[in-house]
């Protein structure tokens, strides 16, 4: 039987395609509030520009927090690699 464990490349890979995933339902989830704001009270399209721009807030935020988790794994793996050689 062959291994489908994903390799270190593929990790990377597929955690960037998850971040991307997490952007796009964020986005999604708080337009999807704004259209049933919109729907519910009447406020058309002032809920649906609402969710959009505190959506897009929120996704990059949360892109940010999780690139900057990722810079700082990566140096902490860089700086080990070079301790490592210089031992």
């Amino acid at each position: 039987m062959a291994n489908t464990t994903p390799g270190p490349e593929q990790r990377y890979w597929l955690r960037y395609a998850g971040m991307g995933f997490e952007f796009f339902a964020g986005m999604l989830l708080f337009v999807a509030i704004g259209i049933w704001l919109d729907r519910r009270f009447g406020w058309s399209p002032w809920g649906t520009l609402t969710g959009a721009a505190v959506g897009f807030a929120v996704a990059m935020w949360n892109l940010i927090r999780q690139g900057l988790a990722m810079q700082r794994r990566a140096d902490e793996q860089r700086r080990s690699r070079e301790h490592d050689r210089s031992e």
